[in-house]
C-alpha cells in the first residue's frame, strides 16, 4: 500500500515491479500524519481483505475437515512435523495460546511441557516460523 501525496502517486506505480502492490492508497502528505492515524488508515483499507481471507481459509479448512482428509491436522505432533517439512499451508492459532515443549526434527518426535522448562521453545512458533 502507498501513501503520498497524489500526484506522486501515479509516478511510483508505473516505476514499481512489486506484483501485490494495493491500487487503494493513502493520499495526502505521510509525514502530517502521526503513525498511528497512517496505520488507522491503513488498516481500514486492507482490514476487510485479511477478513476474507480468513473466512475463505476456514471455509476450506472444513470443507477438508468434513471429508475426513488427511490433510487436516489438529494436533501439534502432526503439525510441527508437517511445518517442518513445510507441508502447511494454513494454519490457525488462537490468540493468547502457548505451548512449550522441545522438537527433533531427526525423528520428527515433540516432547510438550505444560510450563516453560530449560531449553523448551515455543512449538507454536515452530509451527509458524520454518527454520531456513
Amino acid at each position: 500500500m502507498l501513501a503520498g501525496v497524489e500526484y506522486l502517486l501515479p509516478i511510483y506505480k508505473e516505476a514499481n515491479t512489486y506484483p501485490n502492490l494495493m491500487d487503494t492508497v493513502i493520499t495526502g502528505n505521510p509525514d502530517l500524519l502521526s503513525a498511528d492515524e497512517l496505520h488507522k488508515s491503513a488498516w481500514d483499507i486492507v482490514s476487510p481483505r485479511f477478513q476474507t481471507a480468513r473466512e475463505e481459509a476456514i471455509a476450506h479448512y472444513r470443507q477438508l475437515a468434513g471429508q475426513a482428509s488427511e490433510r487436516v491436522v489438529d494436533t501439534l505432533e502432526k503439525i510441527v512435523p508437517a511445518a517442518s517439512d513445510g507441508r502447511v499451508e494454513t494454519l490457525f492459532i488462537a490468540n493468547g495460546v502457548q505451548h512449550w515443549g522441545v522438537f527433533n526434527p531427526d525423528t520428527n518426535e515433540i516432547e510438550h511441557h505444560a510450563q516453560m522448562e530449560s531449553g523448551d521453545e515455543s512449538l507454536l512458533d515452530l509451527a509458524l516460523f520454518k527454520p531456513t
